[in-house]
């Protein structure tokens, strides 16, 4: 297939945005580090973004009109985009929001939307061209773009106002704030293009019956910005998507006596120091935050995480002491039982806080009762 020069340079920069923003939204969700639910929102964002241009590659490219058993698979994403952008920056400038069960309602449209495109998918290419003819051309698309603007237009100016409040601004690094404004802007920009050609190509077919969008060099700033909002998108969220935000002190003390609350119940209720292969990170994902924000609080505590883990285990030690479970079990026993998993750190350990060996300890306390 031979290719107009403005089809053929936009193949190739929406390919790699979408290769991009397909292996950094990869990377986010299984990969890295960070707050839970943020990781989500991101890495589902760039995910289904990569997925949904990839269906319109295979258009521009021509492989849907030589595989029209590929029409309507379910590839389209567009109504996801506004609420993941708007949970995902809800999520990055405020570390206490929690995602609960009365959010999902404003998943129940993009949910509508991929059951649509896995049923239309499913159906012989005779059945989709039927009901291209009679749903999908001239109801169901007009439905689905004025959707998509009005939903992704709400959205991203709700995020932008969250975005541009000054009390927030003038806390956060610059390039944060830069990152996450541009990413905004220019989403909120693409639409602005897309909508400005919908309404050409609505008044030129209407009067003159041409079709704007085949016609390569008329098409090519659209097909364009799609493509580098791809690239945008996906190298400054590589770039930023992890750069801590400075807190006000507000802020910080009451992410400081939530945490401490968190962490308080998952050692008094669930007890998690007695597994001896606890480690920082994983703490972290239980409490769904970065594991620098719980290092750095384990720091303002005067402390680190090994100390605070092994002060727990060795106040449980103490209390299988003073139930005499010493008289049954012999004291390695029992420090392996309360999450230690080495003789010498135990012992160690014990010296250091209690100024005793174990056994003194032991011998004192018989002889003082």
């Amino acid at each position: 297939m031979i290719f107009e020069l403005p089809d053929l340079i936009a193949l190739i920069v929406s390919g790699s945005g979408i290769l991009l923003c397909l292996g950094v939204g990869i990377r986010i969700l299984f990969f890295d580090q960070g707050i839970f639910q943020t990781r989500i929102f991101l890495g589902l964002l760039l995910v289904l973004y990569a997925i949904d241009q990839s269906n319109a590659f295979m258009a521009m490219s021509g492989i849907m009109s030589q595989h029209p058993e590929l029409y309507f698979l379910p590839l389209v994403y567009s109504l996801s985009f506004g609420p993941l952008f708007y949970f995902f920056v809800k999520s990055r400038i405020d570390p206490l929001f929690q995602f609960k069960y009365l959010h999902l309602v404003h998943f129940i449209l993009p949910v509508l939307q991929v059951l649509q495109y896995i049923y239309l998918g499913s159906l012989s290419v005779e059945e989709k061209g039927e009901m291209w003819r009679e749903w999908v051309s001239p109801y169901g698309q007009h439905l689905e773009g004025a959707l998509f603007f009005i939903l992704g237009f709400a959205y991203l100016l709700l995020s932008r106002q969250l975005l541009r409040q000054e009390k927030l601004r003038k806390h956060w690094k610059q390039p944060v704030v830069r990152w996450l404004l541009h990413f905004c802007n220019m989403l909120i920009a693409l639409f602005a293009v897309m909508l400005v050609y919908d309404l050409i190509d609505i008044a030129l077919y209407q009067w003159f019956k041409i079709n704007i969008f085949n016609v390569p060099w008329a098409t090519f700033p659209l097909k364009i910005s799609y493509a580098s909002v791809s690239i945008l998108i996906g190298w400054n969220a590589l770039r930023y998507a992890h750069q801590d935000l400075p807190l006000v002190k507000e802020r910080a003390q009451r992410i400081t006596s939530s945490l401490e609350a968190r962490l308080e119940d998952l050692m008094e209720k669930e007890q998690i120091f007695l597994d001896p292969e606890i480690r920082l990170e994983g703490l972290a994902r239980q409490l769904s935050v970065h594991k620098n924000e719980l290092s750095a609080y384990f720091s303002a505590q005067g402390t680190n995480f090994r100390s605070y883990i092994n002060s727990h285990r060795l106040d449980y030690f103490l209390s299988l002491l003073h139930e005499g479970r010493h008289e049954r079990m012999t004291l390695l026993a029992l420090a392996f039982d309360s999450g230690f998993n080495s003789k010498a750190s135990f012992n160690r350990l014990f010296k250091e806080k209690m100024g005793k060996t174990p056994t003194e300890y032991i011998s004192s306390e018989s002889q003082s009762s």
